[in-house]
């Protein structure tokens, strides 16, 4: 058995840009789940600061996006 670090929110340089991933839903019945509307909007203002400023570089090509709803 293999150990890895999962997590539900992390941070990347990709590219020249920058990424903020979670696996938490924060889109659906928001209304009704107060604490997934904050997580989104602490995320939002946090990708919005000077605080965001991801040091971890990522390959775009490391990513796997076949398991992304739309």
């Amino acid at each position: 058995m293999t150990n890895r670090k999962l997590a539900t929110v992390f941070e990347a340089k990709v590219g020249s840009g920058q990424l903020i991933y979670t696996s938490i839903d924060l889109e659906t019945n928001l209304n009704e789940r107060i604490v997934a509307r904050q997580l989104k909007t602490s995320l939002i203002n946090y990708m919005n600061s000077a605080e965001f400023a991801p040091t971890t570089s990522l390959n775009i090509n490391a990513l796997d996006f076949t398991n992304i709803k739309s």
